[in-house]
């Protein structure tokens, strides 16, 4: 069991996978066999180097997006100018 969870539900977890790979296997096998190995490979990798790009460029975003948010929310709520926390 991981996380309290029974066999059951894992299974159904990996079914939409498993069955989408079943499917697949005969066309990716005869992608293989007319265009050889290489082209395929290559792809594969392209696809995998421009998703990690994306991830990348997406963490940047995210970033600064929250430093801006978070910026500007504690200008919001701590609107308290030095000669004011003085006098308090």
């Amino acid at each position: 069991m991981v996380s309290g969870k029974s066999p059951l539900i894992a299974g159904c977890l990996l079914l939409p996978g498993c069955l989408i790979g079943a499917f697949l296997a005969p066309v990716s096998g005869r992608i293989l066999n007319i265009l050889g190995a290489k082209k395929p490979i290559l792809f594969g990798n392209t696809c995998i180097i421009v998703a990690a790009f994306s991830y990348s460029i997406l963490a940047i975003l995210a970033l600064i997006c929250s430093l801006y948010v978070f910026h500007y929310s504690n200008h919001q709520f701590n609107n308290i100018t030095p000669e004011e926390s003085i006098e308090a």
